[in-house]
């Protein structure tokens, strides 16, 4: 059976690229953007289980974002759906795409230069990052708490690409742990996030950009690696926002 994929924000150049690549596998795609809701105005998981309960989604990926309302739509429409998603049983993966410079604690992977890089990408867009945290975070607490709850299998993707280009895809990436700042097209980072949905064994924080790897060969290597961007992150701390 095909899954039924709910995408947020299918207006943009990204979403329009995943679209075709899901729907080239014949995966059933709903579109925010033909639901007509907006995102800025969702406030609560309420409203956001009345959009799942029309859609009926088995998976949700959240593509929106928005440079001049980010607290409204990046954070609180975000967590909105990610409460509403991983208390739905039926929805069984939920990606939200976020960036490499969401995280508190500089990674153990930066050299002093990339550091430097996204102490900058932090100051310069304040809200923004702030909004993408919070979210991320967020996302990380009700996955770990659906777990312990026994709940169903349930994957909790954030891919974090960073700056994206118009530039035709090179089909060659760098996922997991990266840098702080670069480039990635936007057709590869469609190509990244259908690949990662379209497995049972990817969760956590996928940080992307251009690279020297085939995309199918960089997720593999990612999986079996256990590799995850969060390392150098608090999860207990994250795991208790719940509390």
């Amino acid at each position: 059976m095909h899954p039924r994929v709910l995408l947020l924000s299918g207006n943009a150049m990204v979403s329009r690229l995943m679209t075709t690549a899901m729907v080239s596998r014949s995966w059933d795609v709903i579109s925010i953007e033909v639901m007509v809701y907006d995102l800025a105005r969702m406030t609560s998981a309420a409203e956001a289980q009345v959009v799942l309960a029309q859609a009926k989604p088995n998976y949700v990926i959240f593509a929106a974002g928005s440079m001049s309302n980010p607290f409204a739509v990046d954070r609180d429409a975000a967590k909105s759906f990610m409460h509403a998603s991983t208390a739905a049983p039926s929805v069984t993966k939920f990606l939200f795409f976020s960036f490499p410079g969401s995280r508190r604690n500089r990674a153990p992977w930066w050299s002093e230069k990339e550091y430097e890089q996204f102490l900058s990408e932090k100051n310069s867009f304040p809200d923004i990052y702030q909004a993408k945290l919070e979210a991320d975070e967020y996302l990380v607490a009700l996955a770990e708490k659906r777990i312990k709850e026994g709940g169903p299998p349930f994957q909790a993707i954030s891919l974090r690409p960073t700056w994206m280009t118009n530039s035709r895809g090179t089909g060659k990436v760098r996922l997991g742990r990266a840098g702080a700042r670069g480039q990635v097209t936007r057709q590869d980072v469609a190509a990244v996030a259908v690949g990662l949905l379209s497995r049972n064994d990817t969760h956590g924080w996928f940080d992307l950009f251009q690279g020297d790897v085939e995309i199918e060969e960089a997720i593999e290597m990612a999986v079996q690696g256990a590799i995850n961007s969060i390392e150098g992150e608090d999860i207990e701390r994250m795991c208790k926002l719940l509390q």
